[in-house]
């Protein structure tokens, strides 16, 4: 009995492993399509925009088609998908760190800097006084604080991955190669030709430190884990569950960045005709009160994503998820 029911949970595993398979390599040529689409009216094809009404039953064809296509076409897709996994990872690290925490945490310091100076100046306050505490000190501490312990925790991970996994040459090299890349990133993070600092280095190392252990502990080698129970599954679940919980910050930070401009995808006006609009609003704003001024900055300041862009990611994602749910792209699951 228990050979009968272990037989039909790898049956019923390589059953569901196949049709996400499926399900991403169908969303995957959805996002393509909407990409190019996207691309080509961005470039000032206006017609390509009834096309997209076709998008939908592109979609439920190609995943109905996946039932017709060979095993033999899926092992090739699954490393295609393996190399665009990478990219999509990095580009997580990117997206989140690079263009979101960092950038936020100094647009908070340079505004209390701001507000500061001109508290300072409006008020014409003796320096000899007791000033209050800035609230940019408390920005730059609440970085800083971050900052340490990310490091932190990319600590304590190598030293527990020390502890529970290095009963083996390799899995000693990978934690070995992980310090080397972390000390590098540190290191170029802080040097004025790069001017990244060391939150983006503090965040890749974590996410260095995460990827290491999900090498060391996936050792098809039982001498190398010893110290572990490799008998339950939940070590996959574990992995399934971070990845997966972020790749859905990426994708939803950068959906929010994509709705926060303007779209021209589902508008009859081609980019270059918005773009003279724009320009013609800001002229026309230039001579304008101050109040007006502040409102075409502030515009300008938003940032502008291309709708390709967003489509591309999702592309990613797509091939993205097939490797973490199968784990990359394994037979059962």
């Amino acid at each position: 009995m228990a050979r009968i029911a272990y037989l039909s949970l790898f049956f019923v595993n390589a059953i569901a492993a196949a049709l996400l398979r499926d399900i991403s390599f169908a969303l995957a040529c959805f996002f393509t399509l909407t990409a190019v689409l996207s691309c080509a009216v961005a470039r000032g094809c206006e017609n390509c925009c009834c096309l997209l009404l076709f998008q939908l039953p592109f979609y439920i064809v190609m995943l109905l088609a996946t039932l017709f296509i060979p095993n033999s076409f899926f092992d090739d897709y699954a490393q295609v998908a393996r190399v665009a996994s990478g990219a999509f990872i990095v580009l997580q690290i990117v997206i989140i760190v690079d263009y979101n925490l960092r950038d936020y945490f100094l647009d908070k310091i340079e505004a209390a800097a701001q507000d500061e100076e001109a508290r300072q100046a409006l008020l014409e306050a003796d320096t000899t006084d007791a000033a209050p505490k800035s609230s940019a000190a408390v920005w730059e501490g609440a970085f800083l604080g971050l900052v340490c312990l990310l490091f932190a925790g990319a600590i304590a991970g190598i030293v527990l991955m020390f502890k529970f996994y290095a009963d083996c040459d390799l899995n000693k090299a990978f934690i070995l190669i992980t310090i080397f890349a972390i000390v590098l990133l540190t290191v170029m993070s802080v040097l004025a030709w790069i001017g990244v600092g060391l939150l983006p280095a503090a965040a890749v190392s974590c996410y260095l430190v995460l990827m290491c252990y999900q090498a060391v502990h996936s050792n098809p080698d039982e001498t190398c884990t010893g110290n572990v129970d490799r008998t339950s599954s939940s070590h996959v679940t574990r992995s399934v569950m971070l990845n997966s919980l972020l790749a859905a910050l990426t994708i939803t930070w950068t959906s929010w960045r994509t709705s926060g401009t303007s779209t021209h995808l589902l508008s009859l006006t081609s980019s270059s005709s918005q773009l003279r609009d724009d320009r013609k609003h800001e002229l026309d704003a230039s001579i304008g009160d101050n109040e007006a001024d502040d409102d075409i900055a502030g515009d300008r300041a938003a940032p502008q994503v291309p709708e390709h862009q967003f489509h591309v990611l999702m592309v990613l994602s797509s091939l993205y998820m097939a490797m973490v749910i199968t784990n990359w792209g394994s037979s059962n699951g």
